[in-house]
């Protein structure tokens, strides 16, 4: 009964396998423990945490040199368009406010 209130929870069970099949103890480590006597799990799994790490900022700095690369110019000329585009409408503007002032004060142009 405990052992399907368990299951049913969705709470793993430990296997323990026993030391001698003979007998009925039960060993201490669970059969899913990785046997790491000298640390090299560890060890191995730090060092591809760090490459991973690596590997994300060096992934961002590329991404960050493509974009730069292929919509900096457009970025550029987007903002060269738009400045132009002022001034053109400013031009316009003032070209027909000193036509306007032409045509009422000649001497003030």
């Amino acid at each position: 009964m405990e052992q399907n209130k368990e299951e049913a929870v969705g709470v793993p069970r430990l296997q323990f396998e026993a030391e001698d099949p003979q007998s009925d103890q039960v060993s201490q480590q669970p059969q899913n423990d990785v046997d790491d006597e000298d640390g090299w799990h560890d060890l191995t799994l730090k060092w591809e945490t760090e490459q991973i790490k690596y590997l994300g900022v060096n992934i961002t700095k590329d991404l960050s040199k493509i974009y730069n690369s292929v919509y900096g110019m457009f970025k550029m000329e987007r903002i060269t368009f738009i400045k132009r585009l002022q001034f053109d409408i400013f031009s316009e503007i003032w070209g027909k406010w000193k036509h306007y002032i032409q045509l009422r004060r000649p001497d003030l142009v």
